[in-house]
């Protein structure tokens, strides 16, 4: 049995959740590397070596995002695998971004060092 089509309730499209999981745990990473790189430039410290972050760290991360964005879009909270899926994504999408930045910050300091100064 069918509702009138006058009482039927509206119905939202779901918002497609592995995109969302994909998509946000990206941008996760990319915020949690350009954090450790504004904050090791504000200490005078060189940006360089390996990626300085953890899984566990990267977990905390993607599980404080996604409880605000799941709550603010009133989605179920992540299940054991989506949490996994999305630390794994965030943390290698920061460490890429960091090699990135480490391999800039790098090119950048030899320019600097090749470049005749100014009198």
């Amino acid at each position: 049995m069918t509702s009138p089509p006058d009482l039927k309730p509206d119905v939202k499209p779901r918002p497609n959740r592995s995109a969302l999981l994909s998509e946000a745990a990206l941008l996760v990473g990319s915020r949690w590397a350009r954090g450790w790189c504004e904050e090791m430039s504000r200490t005078g410290r060189a940006v360089e070596g390996g990626w300085p972050g953890t899984l566990p760290e990267a977990r905390m991360r993607v599980a404080e995002y996604f409880r605000i964005e799941c709550a603010r879009r009133h989605l179920s909270e992540l299940d054991p695998a989506e949490l996994a899926l999305a630390t794994r994504s965030a943390y290698e999408q920061a460490k890429r971004d960091w090699l990135r930045m480490t391999r800039e910050s790098q090119q950048s300091s030899l320019r600097d060092s090749t470049t005749p100064a100014k009198k």
